[in-house]
């Protein structure tokens, strides 16, 4: 419910979409879950975390390519992210 109001009251935000996609997660309801998560990156293609998320929940439907896809990703990711 917090999390709405923010949404709500602010521009749209990566953080907020990823925190959402979070709960969501936790909760047990990957649908929404994994559209928070999608905006998230939407918002901020080199979020390794909500890759990582994404692709959790992609080995949780049993699809692995797109699993490792996601993982791919978000090592990408966070190489560009340590790089100097």
């Amino acid at each position: 419910e917090l999390c709405e109001r923010a949404r709500g009251a602010r521009a749209p935000s990566h953080e907020l979409f990823f925190l959402m996609g979070m709960i969501h997660q936790s909760a047990g309801d990957l649908d929404r879950a994994e559209s928070c998560l999608h905006k998230t990156l939407y918002l901020d293609a080199a979020h390794d975390d909500a890759l990582l998320a994404l692709a959790l929940l992609a080995a949780q439907r049993g699809d692995d390519r797109m699993a490792e896809t996601y993982r791919q990703s978000a090592a990408r990711a966070a190489a560009r992210k340590e790089a100097p």
